[in-house]
Order: C-alpha cells, then structure tokens, then sequence
C-alpha cells in the first residue's frame, strides 16, 4: 500500500514501486489517494474537491495520471486497487465550499 494522501508522490515515484514489485513478484498495489488531511485525486464533476482539498495544485493526480499508472501496472504484472477512504476521513472533501456539509471529521473544521 501506498498512502498517496499523506505523501504525496509523483508518478515515477509509484512506477519505480511497481518496478520494484515486478521484481519481488508482487501483484496488487493497493493506493490510498485520499483521506482526512488530502485528496489529491482531480474528478471532473468534482475538481473543487482537489482544488481545495489537495497539498497545493502541484500535488495532485488526474485522470490521465490514474490511467498511466493502471497501464504501467498492466504490463508489469502489477493490480491497482485505488481507495478513496469514507465514509469517514473526508475532512479534506468539505474544503469544497458545495461540499462543507459531508465533514465527517468535526474535531477540525474547514477554515
């Protein structure tokens, strides 16, 4: 598993992991893309949630981003499973000012 939430990593950083699983022979890379503190995972319909709920706007996945790893992992032998943690742990989801009232986490409000 990879926590993508809380440290951000590029996408050659998660290649080189999944080279490294290649060779170890291990198959299922299990990403956890958002939690609590970040979701640095950009979704069309929903980009304010990244906008607002990412590190900053450097550190965050698109959709291509998602793809190219999936492929990479593909020809190596290697399954993405992504997660995308809730129904809890949405705290950086009510960044989004439209989504301020899914908070689950309420010991830290959205500023």
């Amino acid at each position: 598993m990879l926590d993508t939430s809380r440290h951000f990593l590029p996408v050659s950083s998660i290649k080189r992991t999944i080279d490294g699983m290649r060779i170890t022979k291990l198959n299922i890379l299990h990403l956890h893309l958002t939690d609590s503190e970040s979701f640095p995972l950009y979704i069309q319909p929903y980009h304010n949630i990244s906008e607002y709920g990412a590190y900053s706007q450097s550190e965050v996945y698109s959709n291509d981003d998602i793809i190219e790893l999936v492929k990479y992992g593909q020809i190596n032998g290697v399954s993405i499973i992504p997660e995308l943690d809730s129904p809890a742990h949405t705290r950086a989801w009510a960044m989004a000012p439209e989504l301020n009232d899914i908070n689950a986490c309420h010991d830290y409000p959205p500023e």
